[in-house]
């Protein structure tokens, strides 16, 4: 995949591939800035996403969710903020507890001292 990737961007021509690039409404009910995966053509010119069409709302529901839990993450990293990093984990759909994101992150800060800090 990479090595296509670079084929392509570096004027080797055309490809289609799937790759996280900012939406710019290829998930019309996303927002324009978030990052997801979609299907692109990629050229020499960078990676442009294509339109997936409507998302089933179930679907559409856990892009929402998964893309508030990076939100939250990028704004603890950003800040050092405890509040936001423990927001991040709570709010991701396969932890089942606050509780449960607490050890995580307890553990996090444990096993990566730079976590430490987290106001």
């Amino acid at each position: 995949m990479a090595l296509r990737l670079m084929k392509a961007l570096g004027g080797g021509g055309e490809d289609r591939l799937i790759l996280n690039v900012r939406n710019r409404n290829a998930v019309a009910e996303m927002p324009a800035d978030a990052v997801v995966e979609v299907p692109c053509v990629v050229d020499r010119n960078g990676a442009r996403p294509l339109a997936v069409g409507a998302v089933e709302p179930h679907f559409l529901a856990l892009m929402r969710q998964v893309k508030t839990v990076e939100r939250a993450a990028i704004t603890a990293a950003t800040t050092r903020s405890r509040a936001h990093a423990l927001l991040a984990l709570v709010s991701h759909p396969l932890v089942d507890s606050a509780a449960a994101a607490e050890r995580a992150l307890d553990g996090y800060a444990a096993a990566f001292p730079e976590l430490a800090d987290l106001a």
